[in-house]
């Protein structure tokens, strides 16, 4: 494993910041670190930059750990949200800046800042003043930047938090080529799932300085471990219940349970399984209280037994009910019930 992280722990005073977290990524590999503000995600990449020191744990790269070794002798790069451009330089200088501290040739200093250039779509942006360049411009100067001295990792805390969403969601889609292209081996932090999930092929969902679950984003989304990890994907359908004979009794009625489990349980009904076709097997019945046009999906509220779910349906869905509207939704329990830990 090229980068390991192990049980790692920061405290600032009383805050327990990080509390033993651990995962490893592998060369070539886009880690995502995501979770909401406070959760320890900047002071883990902090950690792992050799900006701060753990109290304990350790940070191990291609077999070696690397407590005591400063920021500028592990050959990491990092770029963040404002990006830190140098505004009395041009684009040329800013992305040379390193490689010249690096003590580069001359040479070889024009030939990567013409590969930068180019990688980011800016081959002819050498010359400009940072001031006359958009927010989108600057961002991809930051990341030819970033990419100029090959770093071994890169960090990139909140790069697009400053932009945008159409902008975000273009330059998204790019990083992710530019990364996949250099075959770069990056950690990015954020607290938007949208862009964890587009750019990474792992993703740390991070909770109170823990990591919560870690696993592909498919499988995050498909099958979140708890009531924190749904809750963070927008997922709020979750439910106390009691299992027994096959059925949890639950303040929404009794639902089929899945197979193997018993007992006491938090569960959560899964808002995007659901069909108004009559043609599920299992169905509830309740009053429509909110309905929201998001682009591709419909929002619905709903009153069910007093208790409010949130549902989520096509927008080219033809049958979306009226506010007000007794409706019955259906549902396949083996895709749509699921049991969470504790």
């Amino acid at each position: 494993m090229l980068l390991s992280i192990n049980g790692i722990r920061k405290s600032f005073g009383e805050t327990q910041a990080l509390r033993g977290i651990a995962f490893d990524v592998a060369k070539g590999e886009i880690v995502a670190l995501l979770g909401p503000s406070g959760c320890g995600k900047s002071t883990l990449l902090g950690i792992i930059a050799g900006l701060e020191e753990p109290d304990s744990g350790s940070v191990i790269w291609e077999g070696g750990n690397l407590a005591g070794t400063p920021p500028y002798k592990r050959g990491f790069g990092l770029m963040f949200q404002d990006y830190a451009l140098f505004p009395h330089k041009n684009v040329r200088e800013n992305i040379t800046f390193g490689l010249r501290m690096a003590r580069w040739e001359q040479d070889e200093i024009n030939q990567r800042v013409a590969e930068v250039l180019d990688l980011v779509g800016l081959p002819q942006f050498g010359s400009r003043d940072i001031a006359t360049l958009s927010g989108g411009e600057q961002q991809r100067v930051a990341l030819a930047r970033s990419l100029a001295p090959r770093p071994h990792l890169l960090m990139l805390d909140e790069p697009l938090g400053s932009l945008d969403r159409a902008l975000r969601e273009r330059l998204l889609s790019e990083l992710r080529e530019i990364l996949q292209k250099t075959q770069q081996t990056a950690i990015y932090v954020t607290h938007d799932q949208e862009e964890a999930f587009s750019l990474s092929d792992k993703v740390v969902v991070m909770n109170q300085g823990r990591a919560a679950q870690i696993d592909s984003p498919n499988a995050i989304y498909r099958k979140p471990v708890n009531a924190f990890v749904a809750g963070f994907l927008g997922m709020n359908n979750i439910f106390e219940g009691h299992i027994a004979g096959g059925i949890i009794k639950s303040p929404i009625g009794n639902l089929p349970a899945p197979k193997g489990s018993t007992g006491d349980v938090t569960f959560l009904i899964r808002p995007d399984t659901i069909r108004l076709d009559g043609l599920g097997p299992q169905h509830l019945e309740g009053v429509v209280i909110t309905r929201t046009f998001r682009g591709e999906q419909c929002r619905l509220e709903m009153e069910i037994q007093a208790n409010r779910l949130s549902f989520s349906l096509p927008s080219s869905e033809t049958q979306i009910p009226q506010i007000g509207e007794l409706t019955q939704i259906d549902y396949d329990p083996t895709n749509t019930i699921q049991i969470l830990s504790k």
